[in-house]
């Protein structure tokens, strides 16, 4: 009888010191048993992640909602067909994302058309267990486990690299050590009580740093009936900070840059952090534009201008013929091979050509119904749109107007 009460003991106490089997995992620990139980684009519809021929296994957490996940798919695939033995690449799509299968197909079919060939790389779909495993705020979010499953690296989509997955297929991690990922990273607590943030991230001292590799671009403003105590934006460019700090979004083609030099920080990216007593938020954007002015040595206006633009005009006995027949409204634009407006107003194609075209887009049709019309795939010329608006009775002409401008001065 105290045999067997020892080992019970001994059981005991081994259970009780076991590691949870869907604890977060960190860099340099193993990666224990992973199946996945719910494969698309795979020979089997499970999947068990292990040790063996790959060198690398990249799980890449995604959504069909993330441009910036999709956008690696063909450098991950065209890696992976160059690569069969030793790189595994599994597109992990968790549940949360709002995902389904039907989804996940509707967009493998528009990318393998336009791309003209499919793509190889297999889907986990309706993943839980490695989302708790890898805990993440953002997406894209990459997992580099070695060939023995050991986590070598945690990062976001910026070191997702040709080079970089081909020195890790030869064992170098080197230039992933110092990657940030965003499970250590909290955009509500102050940049240098984060870990992640390094002191000589600091530019100056009441709230500018430089980018900060491997954050998402993000903000946080703790305001409430007008008064706000807190902002804070990571690494978003100059332009954006002005944006925020005058309180308006300007389409692109009204922002104008009349400092000597056009526009010195189009390539970079700053963080800005503000924290005070409670004020009301207009007078905290006011600091913010200080800050600016101090910093960047520029200020920003709205002033209405007289320029070139287009103006869309329409025949409406032919747009008539384009009226909605109700139902689910619809604006899908911006999907290459799906250009459509279902049950939605010219406002919608107005702010459309005005993000892609080379002036601003004003609408001057005096059309109020809604339509529905597709497009096929443009090319933003001014005569080729022309070309594919005629159809509907819809056009551009050239013409000068006065409009509201964001000048940086």
């Amino acid at each position: 009888m105290k045999l067997i009460y020892c080992l019970l003991l001994l059981l005991c106490s081994a259970v009780s010191n076991a590691q949870p089997t869907d604890a977060p995992l960190s860099i340099g620990q193993q990666l224990p048993t992973l199946r996945f139980n719910n494969m698309y684009n795979y020979v089997s519809k499970t999947m068990d992640v292990k040790a063996g021929k790959a060198k690398l296994i990249l799980l890449d957490f995604w959504a069909t909602t993330c441009g910036n996940c999709i956008s690696k798919f063909a450098l991950l695939d065209s890696m992976k067909l160059a690569n069969k033995q030793s790189l595994e690449v599994i597109l992990v799509n968790s549940r949360g994302t709002n995902d389904d299968l039907a989804r996940i197909q509707k967009l493998f079919t528009r990318l393998n058309s336009i791309r003209g060939t499919p793509l190889s790389l297999p889907v986990a779909v309706d993943d839980i267990k490695a989302r708790q495993l890898f805990p993440h705020k953002y997406i894209p979010h990459y997992v580099w486990l070695s060939q023995d499953l050991q986590v070598m690296a945690i990062t976001g989509g910026e070191t997702v690299t040709a080079g970089n997955i081909n020195a890790a297929l030869a064992g170098d991690y080197q230039n992933l050590a110092d990657e940030i990922h965003d499970a250590v990273f909290d955009i509500q607590q102050p940049f240098l009580a984060n870990t992640a943030v390094k002191k000589e991230h600091l530019l100056f001292s009441s709230s500018v740093t430089a980018q900060i590799p491997g954050l998402a671009s993000s903000s946080y403003t703790n305001e409430s009936g007008g008064y706000t105590s807190t902002m804070r934006y990571s690494n978003a460019s100059l332009n954006y900070l002005l944006f925020y700090a005058y309180n308006t979004i300007p389409p692109k083609n009204t922002i104008l840059w009349e400092t000597a030099a056009g526009d010195p920080f189009k390539n970079q990216r700053f963080c800005y952090e503000l924290i005070t007593s409670s004020m009301p938020a207009t007078q905290a954007r006011t600091l913010m534009q200080q800050d600016l002015q101090r910093y960047f040595g520029i200020r920003a206006r709205q002033e209405n201008r007289l320029m070139d633009t287009y103006i869309l005009k329409a025949d409406t006995v032919t747009l008539n013929k384009y009226l909605s027949k109700g139902g689910l409204a619809a604006n899908t634009l911006r999907d290459a091979g799906d250009r459509r407006l279902q049950n939605q107003s010219l406002e919608s194609l107005r702010g459309w050509l005005d993000k892609n075209m080379e002036l601003p887009v004003l609408d001057e049709t005096g059309y109020t119904r809604r339509v529905d019309i597709s497009f096929p795939e443009p090319v933003f010329d001014f005569s080729q749109i022309n070309n594919l608006l005629l159809p509907f009775g819809l056009s551009l002409q050239k013409a000068k107007r006065r409009v509201s401008c964001f000048i940086i001065y």
